[in-house]
């Protein structure tokens, strides 16, 4: 349930105005440290030949080049090598928010509980699209950029052969296209 909807014009201009907006640093004064220090107690261990599947913010790819240091199978494969140039940013994977982590798992393993990606995509002339359900930064050919979804789709599909998943949120705002009913990444 959302705590407050805002049209999607008016979002800028309250990032704008929002002296928190900006991400903490570590090592400085921030409004983020010391929040919490949470407790676990561990109900599992990993082991050798575990498949680990991790998903969500930056925090999850760190996490992910840690268990890959230890020897552990982490999925899902990294498509960023398999991307052209002008797509490829560092967090074309990454996903920010609950919603549209669930998305991306429902698109790998249940693709007709959704509406394609297709249906977000926002024309910007002579058949080039930008596909907001995908962190990247520029349009390109429809082909192209419905290629990359493809590519993002079919790692997500490692979810189900993994015996662990780890999940990270990062940013929480999410943007909802009414129109296409999908959750957008940007």
């Amino acid at each position: 349930m959302a705590i407050e909807k805002r049209p999607l014009e008016d979002i800028r201009s309250v990032a704008r105005r929002n002296r928190d907006f900006a991400w903490p640093h570590r090592g400085k004064s921030n409004r983020l440290e010391p929040i919490c220090r949470p407790r676990f107690d561990v109900s599992f261990a990993l082991k050798a030949g575990d498949k680990v599947f991790t998903v969500g913010s930056c925090f999850a790819s760190n996490i992910r080049t840690h268990l890959e240091a230890a020897g552990l199978a982490v999925h899902p494969a990294d498509i960023k090598k398999d991307i052209p140039a002008a797509y490829r940013v560092n967090n074309i994977d990454f996903r920010y928010s609950s919603m549209t982590i669930r998305q991306g798992f429902q698109w790998a393993l249940e693709p007709d509980s959704l509406p394609a990606r297709s249906a977000c995509h926002i024309p910007t002339g002579e058949g080039r699209v930008f596909d907001p359900t995908i962190d990247h930064q520029t349009d390109g050919p429809v082909a192209e950029v419905q290629d990359i979804a493809a590519k993002i789709t079919r790692a997500d599909k490692a979810v189900a052969d993994c015996r662990v998943v780890i999940m990270t949120l990062g940013l929480v705002e999410s943007v909802f296209d009414k129109q296409a009913g999908l959750y957008l990444e940007s």
